[in-house]
Parts: structure tokens; C-alpha cells; sequence
């Protein structure tokens, strides 16, 4: 028999080893066998693996080689904590449980010190965030969370909203008053900010990566680009953002540092195209700078009409706004929700570049938002005791009606287009 086997091997030779029909006939157990072709030579160390939905049996004739080993992957970074109401007391009792201080500032829209720490090793998160409220009793404690402005570029040939500082056909209201932005730097330089006031200011905190230009730079255009002059605007900018990798970002306590800053110099209305997770200290922030007065703008985010609603924007404190296109349409991206105040144009603008040129295309809540903050400002500067209520309701009555009768979680109270114009003067509203 074996005699017989060894025979048929050297028929067979080129089709499958000797080795394992003679492994089949003494008995040594079932043998599987692979065509060269179908053998997997994936070593798995990428993301796609083409071999997941087809399982295919491996035989190798001789040992594999080791396997390189996989690159470690960083570590997630520990999320900050941020408290407000910390008294000198509390903060040496926090320090003395292994929190390191980052930065401590005293700000009039939060109690006593706010400051930002970095937990001890060994802590989760939820613990680290229970143990600071622990130590510091009555304080606003939160994680220090993170956000980001709300904008994409490019669009397709011939369907933008050309920027001509003469003409535009984008119903960008005069702002007027004293306006505030919270956003990443402002390019003072730039053409289109030619002769208008721009103070700049900074919150980041010390040690990080100064922001990038564009999107402060885009968002001011859009607050200060209604009519030939400025009248008697006074834009206040404050960068709030850092660089991280490729990416700007803001954090809580940079932010709420920045509407401090606003809140000092009464600030009439303040711009935020920026969104993320709810936060504490933010709300209370907010709220505070609205008691007095001020009327914070904000985007709705640009992450889809099912996510949920994004921050500041969904505060009540906030006049959140969501963007339309240049057929009255919603953006498809934009949030939506029973905190949506207004609509205005913000997908694919045709920006200028340094050279006044056609720049690259914007679309985005973050563009929508200015130009409702140009047009509150309007009202505002004709009646500046005006309450913050009474001063939406003017604009809700002056805007265009879409959707749903009344106000709808797609476009609020309505659009500002050129069918209604901007308001130039607050008694023309009454």
C-alpha cells in the first residue's frame, strides 16, 4: 500500500505535497489543503482586512515568520477638569489630593477662583470630576470640555454666494454698536477688513499653539461686510482657540474667559460659531453675560438634522442659528431642533482671499450665525435698553417665514434673504 501511494505521488507531485497524502494514508489525521492563490498573505497590521468576509483555510509548509509587532498606540489623553467657586482653602485641599493647578483665573461672570486641573493618576474621570466637588463643597465642577469651529470648504462651480463687497448677494445686515466675536485669530490685515474698527484679544492659555487665521478671519468678514460704511461699529475679537495637530480647538475655560472679557466691556452682541458638549461652567458663563444684557449668537453645529443638539447653541441663554443655501434650502448638515432661532445663508460662500480674489468656498452654521448677529446688533444699537427678549421677537418678526407656519426645528422663526431685507433702524421694527 505504501508502495502504491509512494507511486501516485510522483503523479501528483505538481499538484499537492508528497507529505500530505502520506500523512492520509497512515492515519495521522485530516488534512487541509490551500491553492497558493487562495492563501492569505494579509498580515493584518492595516486597517482593511479583504479576508474577513470569506474565511479561507491556511496550510504552510514551513513556519512562518514572526510577525512585526504592532505599533503602541498612544494613550487616550485624561480629560481636564475645570471648577468655578474654588476659595483658597479648597484649592490647597485639591492641590494636596495630587491635582495639578494648569491655570487659575478670577473672571466676573464665575465665583470665587476658576481653574483648570490635571487629575492625579489612577482616578477615572467620573471620580476625578466627584472628588474635585468633594474638596471644593458648592463649586461648578465639569470636565473642560472641547469645541470646535463649525465649517467645511469648497463647493461646486457656480453655485456659491460670490463675495463682492459692492453687490452682494448675500443679505449681510450693517452691523453696528459693539459687537464681539469669540472665535480663532483675526487677520487685521486683510483687505476686507479695510477700514473697519477690529480690537483683538487673546484668552488661550499660556504654553499652547496659536490658532490659525481663516476661520476668525472668514467669520469677521461676514460680521463687518454689510454696506459701504461701518457706521459706528466697534468689533471686538477674541481668540479663544489653540492648535492641535491639525485642528483648531477651543476649550471651556478659555471660553468662558473670553465671555468675561466681553462681559467687562458690555459687549452688546457676541458671535460664537463654535459648538460641542454641554458644559457647566459654560452655561453658567452664558446665562450671567445674559443677565446683563449681552445676546450671544451661536451655530447650531454641522453635524447632521438627527445628532443631537450641540453647545452653546441649545442653551436657552443662546440665539442659535442653522444655515441655508442660495435656493432658500436647508444645509444638510446643519442640526436641528426646538432651539433653532434663524436661517441665514452660509452654504458655499465665495470668500476673497488676501487678494480680494475669489477664495475657497465656505459652507457651515458658522457662516449663517454672524449675519444674524449682524442683524440683532442693528436693533440693538437703535435701542439699547431694549430687552434681550424683545429685541429676537423684532427680528423674528422681520425675517422671512419658512418651513412650518411659525417657529419650526429647521428654520426657526425664518430666514434672513434678500426678499426681506435687514433691519437698518429698531423703530422700523415696531
Amino acid at each position: 500500500m505504501l508502495a502504491l501511494i509512494r507511486l501516485l505521488a510522483l503523479g501528483l507531485a505538481a499538484l499537492v505535497p508528497v507529505a500530505a497524502i502520506e500523512a492520509a494514508a497512515l492515519g495521522r489525521g485530516p488534512v487541509f489543503l490551500a491553492a497558493p492563490a487562495l492563501a492569505d498573505d494579509d498580515d493584518d497590521d492595516d486597517d482593511d482586512d479583504d479576508d474577513d468576509d470569506r474565511p479561507v483555510t491556511r496550510y504552510r509548509s514551513a513556519p512562518r515568520e514572526p510577525r512585526a509587532e504592532r505599533p503602541t498606540r498612544p494613550r487616550r489623553a485624561r480629560p481636564e477638569i475645570v471648577a468655578s467657586g474654588v476659595d483658597a482653602a479648597a484649592l490647597d485641599r485639591i492641590r494636596a489630593a495630587g491635582f495639578r493647578v494648569l491655570a487659575e483665573r478670577r473672571l466676573s461672570v464665575l465665583p470665587e477662583a476658576t481653574v483648570r486641573l490635571a487629575p492625579p493618576p489612577g482616578l477615572s474621570d467620573a471620580r476625578a470630576r466627584a472628588r474635585v466637588g468633594e474638596l471644593a463643597q458648592g463649586a461648578i465642577v465639569d470636565v473642560n470640555a472641547i469645541y470646535r469651529p463649525n465649517a467645511r470648504e469648497r463647493c461646486a462651480p457656480g453655485a456659491c454666494f460670490p463675495y463682492r463687497r459692492e453687490g452682494w448677494n448675500v443679505p449681510a445686515c450693517e452691523a453696528r454698536g459693539l459687537v464681539g466675536l469669540i472665535d480663532t485669530r483675526v487677520d487685521v490685515r486683510h483687505a476686507a477688513l479695510e477700514g473697519r474698527s477690529v480690537e483683538t484679544l487673546v484668552s488661550r492659555g499660556d504654553g499652547r499653539e496659536p490658532s490659525s487665521a481663516t476661520h476668525g478671519t472668514d467669520v469677521a468678514i461676514l460680521l463687518t461686510s454689510g454696506g459701504e460704511t461701518t457706521g459706528d461699529l466697534r468689533l471686538v475679537a477674541v481668540d479663544a482657540f489653540h492648535r492641535k495637530g491639525a485642528t483648531d480647538q477651543a476649550d471651556a475655560f478659555d471660553l468662558v474667559t473670553a465671555i468675561d472679557m466681553l462681559a467687562q466691556r458690555k459687549v452688546a452682541v457676541v458671535n460664537l460659531s463654535l459648538a460641542g458638549p454641554e458644559n457647566a461652567l459654560l452655561d453658567r458663563a452664558g446665562a450671567k453675560a445674559a443677565e446683563s444684557g449681552m445676546l450671544l449668537v451661536a451655530a447650531v453645529g454641522n453635524e447632521g438634522p438627527k445628532a443631537k443638539p450641540r453647545y452653546p447653541s441649545a442653551y436657552p441663554w443662546a440665539v442659535a442659528v442653522t444655515a441655508i443655501d442660495a435656493r432658500g434650502e436647508p444645509y444638510a448638515r446643519a442640526g436641528r431642533g426646538a432651539h433653532v432661532a434663524f436661517a441665514a445663508p452660509g452654504v458655499r460662500l465665495e470668500l476673497p482671499d488676501a487678494a480680494m480674489k475669489p477664495g475657497k468656498t465656505r459652507s457651515g452654521t458658522s457662516y449663517a450665525a454672524p449675519l444674524v448677529a449682524a442683524a440683532l446688533s442693528a436693533i440693538r444699537a437703535d435701542g439699547a435698553d431694549r430687552p434681550v427678549a424683545e429685541t429676537i421677537a423684532a427680528l423674528a418678526g422681520h425675517v422671512e417665514d419658512k418651513g412650518a407656519p411659525g417657529r419650526d426645528p429647521v428654520f426657526g422663526w425664518g430666514a434672513l434673504t434678500s426678499a426681506k431685507g435687514c433691519p437698518v433702524r429698531a423703530s422700523q421694527l415696531d
